[in-house]
């Protein structure tokens, strides 16, 4: 806790905000993921232009790639709440010492 302010350190307020924010984008990513396994099958159904190899080629990974980013959002979110319950914890105690 600050001494002047009288604010923690952490505002967990912001970092609850944070964290809902990233959970948003992988819920997003989670659906874009789903929809990217069946673009494979529609695509090659329906086009048959010059860059069929090369699109076909993109969207097999493409799902790949999702869930890569999905992966790293989860990460960082997941460092986001330890982070924000380490300062939390943290300011509880030293509140405690100052007031002790």
């Amino acid at each position: 806790m600050d001494r002047k302010s009288g604010k923690t350190v952490c505002d967990q307020e912001a970092m609850v905000g944070f964290y809902l924010m990233l959970a948003d984008i992988v819920q997003n990513l989670q659906t874009a993921y789903e929809k990217a396994e069946s673009l494979t099958g529609t695509f090659d159904d329906c086009y048959l232009g010059d860059a069929r190899d090369e699109v076909m080629t993109f969207l097999e990974n493409l799902p790949l790639h999702i869930y890569r980013l999905e992966l790293l959002y989860s990460k960082l979110a997941e460092f986001i709440a330890t982070t924000a319950q380490s300062l939390h914890d943290n300011d509880m105690k030293m509140t405690e010492k100052m007031e002790g």
